[in-house]
């Protein structure tokens, strides 16, 4: 009887990975269906309004030229000084040739024609869509998920609403999904190249060389930064004798507080930077937003401090940290970065797709998988407040229609969320990472690192 009762446990532990896996993929079908759902309603909302539903931005005449506009100033030469980018060179190198294609040497007038010359429905643009996510499941690290796993992993975040928004706008952030997922599998050299190509995308990856310093992997940031540098050197001398005033424009645009209007910002806001910035907007036209008796003012102020206080404490956890797996610090690099400031933008949910698999490895993995899935879901099909803005001009239907401007339920669930992310990352740095006395004495056990080297410290 005891023999066969200890058979029976043996059976079901080997069948307890089986079960797992079977509970995973089910839940994996359902999200995938939600979110097929949601864009199924966004089109039938689309077709019945004849323009897109929050949480795409109020001008609907704008679609795709986040892509567009940095396209037309490619292969001029005020790229830097008349127009005043803050796209690192490497961009417009990698969109000369797309540009030629468009256009077939002709000179468009400007960002608008060279968008009407690449068609109404660029077949190319969808395509290069579909395949990036696709690069970033086929690396090292989402191997832990088989192929009846991926297909649903793959159509969730191709019809998630970050994803869509950033497809909306053309951004070309999109080619940092496949780069971030190569500097989380590897190691060393390859691992800072991958970051000094990011760094080379969008400029605030250089974050990730100030976390590389704090956890004292001082050999990663010297490469990184070396990499980076050269790698802009030779495409900013490859693309404009005036690529230097890349630097100012970056540092204006980062400090500029009026970059958007109060509905562009609460498209898809990351940040509590994003209520912050609203509120002042609203002092600023004679508005008198208030909660509970607290001024606009005094509240903006409070959730920038707060803001501020978590990066900070972020930042010190990693500093005081010893034996941090590299992995882990470019997560808490990430987490920093989408809640740093408006300028970051929504766009910035995004980068959570490559670093899920480490997520998935981590003391409060449960938690981490949680919110992100909760960041994607398709909370703006929820309204909460609609405003007439207007007859526009509507790029994808090619009507003039009314816009109503619509206030969704992602706009208060994602930057709380973001932020919660980066303080329950940040105390299973300190809890498991940084030493303390009491902690050492009861022989505190400091797990493996996911898959690579541990620093000595």
């Amino acid at each position: 009887m005891f023999e066969s009762l200890q058979s029976l446990k043996r059976k079901n532990r080997l069948l307890e990975p089986d079960s797992q896996n079977s509970r995973r993929l089910t839940f994996l079908r359902l999200f995938c269906a939600v979110q097929i759902v949601s864009a199924l309603y966004m089109w039938f909302q689309f077709k019945q309004t004849g323009y897109l539903p929050a949480p795409f931005v109020y001008d609907k005449n704008d679609t795709y030229m986040d892509l567009f506009h940095p396209m037309f100033w490619s292969d001029n030469m005020g790229v830097y000084t008349t127009w005043g980018s803050v796209y690192p060179p490497i961009n417009f190198l990698f969109l000369q040739p797309i540009k030629y294609l468009i256009t077939s040497s002709r000179e468009a007038a400007n960002a608008f024609e060279l968008r009407a010359d690449a068609g109404k429905y660029p077949v190319w643009l969808f395509v290069g869509y579909a395949a990036i996510p696709f690069l970033m499941l086929r690396s090292r690290l989402w191997r832990v998920f088989s192929a009846r796993e991926i297909i649903p992993i793959f159509l969730a975040i191709v019809f998630a609403s970050p994803m869509l928004f950033t497809l909306e706008r053309g951004n070309l952030i999109l080619l940092a999904l496949p780069v971030l997922a190569l500097a989380v599998a590897a190691t060393g050299t390859l691992c800072c190249i991958a970051v000094a190509i990011l760094i080379n995308i969008k400029p605030y990856f250089a974050i990730i060389i100030f976390a590389f310093f704090l956890v004292r992997r001082f050999e990663y940031a010297l490469i990184t930064t070396l990499a980076a540098g050269a790698i802009f050197l030779l495409s900013g001398i490859l693309l404009d004798e005036n690529f230097m005033f890349f630097v100012p424009n970056v540092l204006n645009f980062s400090q500029e507080d009026a970059l958007f209007s109060v509905r562009e910002m609460l498209s898809l806001p990351s940040t509590l930077s994003h209520y912050a910035q609203v509120l002042r907007a609203v002092i600023a036209q004679g508005g008198g937003i208030g909660l509970r008796g607290v001024e606009a003012g005094v509240l903006a102020t409070t959730l920038e401090a707060l803001k501020w206080m978590v990066l900070a404490i972020s930042l010190g956890g990693l500093w005081f940290a010893r034996a941090l797996p590299l992995q882990i610090v470019v997560v808490v690099s990430i987490a920093i970065i989408s809640n740093l400031g408006t300028w970051v933008g929504g766009y910035s949910f995004i980068f959570y797709l490559p670093l899920v698999p480490i997520l998935m490895k981590m003391r409060y993995r449960k938690l981490y998988l949680g919110i992100v899935l909760t960041m994607f879901a398709p909370l703006d099909i929820v309204s909460l407040l609609k405003q007439d803005i207007g007859l526009q001009d509507v790029y994808l239907s090619g009507q003039s229609v009314v816009v109503e401007w619509s206030l969704a339920l992602g706009v208060f669930v994602r930057p709380p969320l973001n932020l919660a992310l980066l303080v329950i990352l940040t105390f299973e740095i300190i809890e498991r990472f940084v030493p303390v006395e009491r902690r050492r004495e009861s022989k505190r056990d400091v797990p493996e690192a996911l898959g690579v080297d541990r620093h000595p410290a």
